[in-house]
């Protein structure tokens, strides 16, 4: 056998720049090829070691250039974990890379594969991972929930499904706390009048109005469905 055809624990660590325990870890995990000579003693053959080495030095170059996103931004930015991006960049023939014997969340994911696919998903372009909201029950409220999947419903907000959970974007999450928070004010005691209806009493068109309510900063609420309406206290501010 020849001595130089094999490295020790610590040769191993010294040359991919890691430590011994993570070696030896890789080596109790069966992450790595090697040999037992002992109960506590190892040996790595060389080309496993320069295999490893080489893995590593293309991982890095990915990880400097910008065609390649780590696993983990995606996971916290869609709300994901680990095993559901594995599972989703495989089921959809997106490219990645990755380093035996490195953990799952040093996995590098093709930017472009993946924003690709995700905008054929959400019908939007992206030049970014979006950051994106899990629809729950545990997280949001009752109200909150029911618009929301509503919205899905009639088409109005897209989503993105993995393993049977629902997400959306943050963007459109706003959008929908933006509508429950006027819903609420057209359900409360304050009167308020449809903009439609105010428009025809002022004979003018409902885009002319609507361009001056703005101008003079008039909020404008809506009911979710289309329809507009105002507060009665802010068109007597308007005309004041």
């Amino acid at each position: 056998m020849n001595k130089d055809a094999y490295c020790t624990p610590q040769e191993v660590a010294e040359t991919l720049n890691v430590s011994r325990g993570a070696v030896l870890n890789w080596i109790r995990k069966g992450k790595i090829k090697h040999i037992r000579l002992g109960p506590k003693t190892f040996r790595i053959p060389i080309d496993e070691v320069e295999k490893i080495q080489k893995e590593m030095k293309k991982f890095y170059e990915a990880l400097n250039s910008n065609e390649w996103v780590p696993a983990y931004i995606i996971g916290n930015n869609l709300k994901l974990n680990i095993k559901e991006v594995k599972r989703l960049v495989r089921a959809h023939n997106i490219r990645y890379l990755k380093v035996r014997p490195v953990k799952n969340e040093r996995w590098l994911i093709h930017k472009g594969d993946f924003l690709s696919w995700l905008s054929s998903v959400m019908g939007k372009d992206f030049n970014q991972i979006p950051k994106m909201v899990s629809v729950s029950s545990k997280t949001l409220s009752r109200e909150c929930l029911k618009l929301i999947m509503t919205m899905i419903s009639t088409g109005k907000v897209k989503c993105l499904k993995v393993n049977g959970k629902i997400r959306i974007l943050e963007e459109d999450y706003k959008k929908c706390l933006a509508l429950l928070e006027q819903s609420k004010m057209l359900n409360s005691s304050e009167e308020i009048v449809p903009l439609e209806e105010l428009a025809e009493t002022l004979k003018v068109s409902v885009a002319t109005l609507r361009k001056a309510l703005k101008e003079r900063s008039v909020k404008i609420l809506t009911n979710g469905g289309g329809k507009l309406y105002v507060r009665i206290s802010d068109v007597k501010r308007f005309f004041s």
